[in-house]
């Protein structure tokens, strides 16, 4: 625990992924198009895109990427707000590499009401690519969360990268080399990436919300 201790305090040098050190998405009618690069620096959603989270969740695709963000970068999560990404499995399961001391594999959906923000992405997946998936996930089910890039060990992002592989597909987070690892957030730069849906707590909130400063 003190080398990763050690580690992050290090990295608290390194800039948050597009320098964004806070998330307070806010609707826009004027946006028409949602670039998924400029999605952390502008931070405004078209309408026809902007829900509440539960409805995000319910409408995201089984195989989709889930960004899931919190307000604000936390310290021991110095690469940004939006520090986890999870895959959809179906109406009540995620497909992830959750956090440490926890297996990998399958988690209830639900647990992301309680993010700040979830981004819903589209990389491609096809339905059979995700029954493809399927047997990777559990043959990875006895892993745990682990981010020392050891090999055959995971983390959020380096998991959805293999499950990726094993289906035959390119990876959809690339590596960061600023931070020695595959940032989350760093899905928003794919562009194979593709914004389906930002789910955010109050909807409301957001509709009156002022740009927020990285």
């Amino acid at each position: 625990m003190i080398v990763i201790v050690g580690a992050l305090t290090s990295c608290m040098l390194t800039t948050p992924t597009q320098g964004v050190r806070n998330v307070h998405f806010r609707v826009s009618d004027d946006l028409k198009e949602l670039v998924p690069a400029q999605l952390l620096s502008d931070q405004r959603v078209p309408r026809a895109q902007w829900m509440g989270i539960p409805e995000a969740l319910r409408k995201a695709p089984n195989g989709s990427l889930i960004l899931a963000c919190s307000d604000k970068t936390v310290f021991y999560k110095p690469w940004g707000p939006c520090s986890h990404i999870t895959r959809k499995w179906d109406d009540n399961t995620l497909a992830e590499a959750r956090e440490f001391f926890m297996k990998n594999g399958f988690h209830p959906l639900q647990r992301l009401y309680d993010y700040h923000a979830v981004v819903i992405l589209s990389d491609g997946t096809t339905p059979e690519q995700l029954e493809q998936m399927g047997y990777r996930i559990r043959q990875l089910q006895d892993t745990e969360y682990d981010f020392t890039g050891m090999p055959d060990t995971y983390y959020c992002s380096t998991y959805q990268n293999e499950l990726a592989r094993y289906a035959g597909m390119p990876d959809p987070i690339p590596f960061n080399a600023g931070w020695n690892a595959y940032v989350p957030a760093d899905v928003l730069s794919n562009s194979r990436i593709k914004v389906l849906y930002v789910g955010v707590q109050d909807p409301h909130e957001g509709e009156n919300n002022k740009p927020a400063h990285p």
